[in-house]
């Protein structure tokens, strides 16, 4: 059987939900969420991520766990607030010494 797969409204209420908000869980989900749309990745590449796969500055991000294992760049230009906010974020968080990019359960 097919999966279902979230339609564009879908994902807006996702993004709606966590778009305003200050908490440090709907800021990392909200740029968690940006970064799978804005990047087509794969689950498994994106829960391996490390903070230093990020370049805000050039506005890409690097993809090391890929099913080929071949790193990818990926663009993540059109996300750049989100993901520096969250990265402001996570600076705070008790955590942040973690080389995981994203923290949290």
């Amino acid at each position: 059987a097919a999966q279902p797969t979230a339609t564009l409204e879908d994902l807006e209420r996702l993004l709606q939900a966590t778009r305003n908000s200050i908490g440090f869980n709907s800021v990392r989900d909200h740029a968690l969420i940006s970064f799978f749309w804005a990047t087509g990745a794969r689950r498994s590449e994106v829960a391996k991520m490390k903070v230093t796969d990020i370049d805000i500055l050039q506005g890409t991000a690097t993809l090391m766990a890929t099913k080929n294992r071949e790193p990818r760049g990926v663009s993540i230009e059109s996300i750049a607030t989100s993901m520096q906010r969250y990265l402001v974020f996570r600076d705070r968080h008790g955590d942040r010494a973690e080389e995981a990019l994203w923290l949290g359960q």
